[in-house]
This record gives C-alpha cells, sequence and structure tokens, in this order.
C-alpha cells in the first residue's frame, strides 16, 4: 500500500485565478492532470477571498508531475500568498510552507492529544 498524506493548500483568490490561468497554458496532458487532482480534494471551499483544497488520504508525490507542478506554483509565491500543509503516516512527517496563517478560512495544523 502506498504512503498516504493529508495535504491542504489555501490561497488568495487572486493567486488561486493566477493559478488556473497557469494551468490553462500548460500542454494538454499535464493541465489534465493538475485539474484533476484539484478536482479529486475531498475538501474544496472558495469563500471570504480565499481558495483552499484538502485531501485527507492521498498519494503525495513531488515527482509526480502534477504534484510538482503545484508545489513548484506555490514556491515561486511569496511566502504570505499560500499555506501548504502536509501531514504523513509517520509522527515525524509535517512539512508546513507558506506564511498564509491568517487566512479568512483558518486553515491550520493543530496537533491534540485525544483519549478514544
Amino acid at each position: 500500500m502506498a504512503y498516504r498524506s493529508r495535504v491542504g493548500i489555501c490561497v488568495p483568490g487572486e493567486i488561486a485565478v493566477a493559478m488556473q490561468e497557469s494551468i490553462g497554458e500548460l500542454p494538454k496532458r499535464l493541465k489534465r492532470e493538475v485539474l484533476a487532482l484539484l478536482k479529486e480534494a475531498d475538501v474544496k471551499i472558495e469563500n471570504e477571498g480565499c481558495q483552499a483544497w484538502c485531501w485527507d488520504r492521498c498519494t503525495w508525490n513531488s515527482s509526480s508531475p502534477d504534484v510538482a507542478f503545484v508545489e513548484d506554483y506555490l514556491g515561486d509565491l511569496h511566502a504570505d500568498d499560500y499555506l501548504f500543509i502536509r501531514i504523513g503516516e509517520d509522527i515525524n512527517d509535517i512539512e508546513v510552507c507558506g506564511d498564509y496563517v491568517d487566512n479568512p478560512l483558518g486553515m491550520n495544523m493543530d496537533r491534540t492529544i485525544s483519549f478514544s
């Protein structure tokens, strides 16, 4: 079974529009793959002037062309313009990039202690 992660991305609305424009300029196959990746998100929210996607149990592989496009696009942004959170299966496998922490949707990463 493939390694799974939970991934969340949040960007201001104008960044989401610019990203869609960049996706529109991609070669046909990559465009289709990136659009499918965004469509397959378990949670998609667009309001309050921002947009977010969240995948609950996905194989987030940086060598995959669609994931590489998203990571490269976000990496070219100013840190205040995005928030990327990836939580892997392993306890210490957490990646947080970007500083869009005051986003209107309140997307963030919490570590909690719980009892079942």
